[in-house]
C-alpha cells in the first residue's frame, strides 16, 4: 500500500512541477509557441536585452521544474513492470528497462535547452551573433531531441498492445495507439534544422505544432489512466483481509 501512495505523491509532483514549467515556457520564455525562426540577429538580440530579466526568471523556473517527466516516468515504468512480471515471469522486463532509460534521457534533453535560453539573456549586451547562436542551439535542441521519446512511447505502445490479463491496467489498447501516434507525430520535427519557412520550421505546423499537441494530449491521458489505476488496486488491496496479506 505504501508503494501505491508514493506512486500517487510522484504523479502529483510530476503534475505540479509540469504546470509551473509549461508556465514559465508561456509567460518568460514565449516558447509557446515559439518565435519566427526568420528572426535577425539584431532582432533577437534586442528582444534579449529588452527582457533578460524575465527571461532568466523563466530559465530559472524551466531550471527547477524541467524534469517533471521524471517521476512520471518512474510510475509508468512501474506500472510497465508489473505488466511484463506477470506475463512473462521468467523472462527479462526488457520494454520497462528500455522505457525507463529513455524516459529518463527524454527528461534530459527538456531540462537542458533552456539553460541556453537563460544564458543567452544572462548578458544581453554580447555580441548579437553569439546571443543568436544561444537562442537557435536552445530552440533546435528543445523540439529535436525526439528519439528518446519516440524509443520511450513506443515501449509503452508494445506493452498495451500486447494481450494480458493484468487486472487494473492503466495501459489499454487506445493508449497504445495513442502512443504510435505521438512516435510518428515527433518524428517530423527534426526537419527544423533545414528550413525557416514553412510547415517544417521551427514554428511550422510539423515542426512545432503537431509534435506538441501529441505530446500534450498523451502526457496528461497517461497521469488519468495511471491514477486511476492506482486507485483500484489500492482498493482491492485494502479489500483483502490483513491476516491474508500477512501470508503473502
Amino acid at each position: 500500500m505504501i508503494a501505491l501512495r508514493s506512486q500517487k505523491v510522484l504523479i502529483w509532483w510530476s503534475v505540479l512541477f509540469g504546470l509551473i514549467y509549461f508556465a514559465a515556457l508561456a509567460f518568460c520564455l514565449h516558447l509557446l509557441p515559439t518565435p519566427s525562426a526568420q528572426q535577425s540577429p539584431a532582432e533577437i538580440a534586442q528582444y534579449y536585452g529588452e527582457h533578460s530579466l524575465l527571461v532568466r526568471m523563466g530559465a530559472a523556473l524551466a531550471a527547477l521544474t524541467g524534469a517533471f517527466m521524471m517521476p512520471w516516468v518512474v510510475v509508468l515504468t512501474t506500472q510497465l513492470y508489473r505488466h511484463e512480471k506477470l506475463r512473462d515471469k521468467a523472462d527479462f522486463p526488457v520494454w520497462t528497462v528500455m522505457a525507463a532509460a529513455n524516459g529518463a534521457l527524454a527528461t534530459v534533453i527538456i531540462v537542458i535547452p533552456t539553460n541556453f535560453l537563460g544564458t543567452a539573456a544572462y548578458a544581453p549586451d554580447r555580441a548579437s551573433d553569439v546571443t543568436t547562436a544561444l537562442h537557435e542551439l536552445g530552440i533546435l535542441m528543445w523540439l529535436s531531441g525526439d528519439q528518446w521519446a519516440i524509443f520511450f512511447a513506443l515501449s509503452v505502445a508494445v506493452v498495451c498492445l500486447i494481450p494480458n490479463s493484468v487486472k487494473h491496467s492503466p495501459f489499454p489498447r487506445w493508449y497504445g495507439y495513442m502512443a504510435i501516434i505521438v512516435a510518428v507525430g515527433s518524428s517530423p520535427s527534426v526537419v527544423i534544422y533545414l528550413t525557416r519557412t514553412g510547415p517544417f520550421a521551427w514554428n511550422g505546423l510539423l515542426g512545432y505544432w503537431v509534435p506538441m499537441m501529441v505530446f500534450v494530449f498523451w502526457f496528461p491521458a497517461g497521469m488519468v489512466l495511471l491514477y486511476k489505476a492506482i486507485n483500484a488496486q489500492m482498493r482491492e488491496l485494502a479489500s483483502v483481509p490483513p491476516k491474508v496479506l500477512s501470508n503473502v
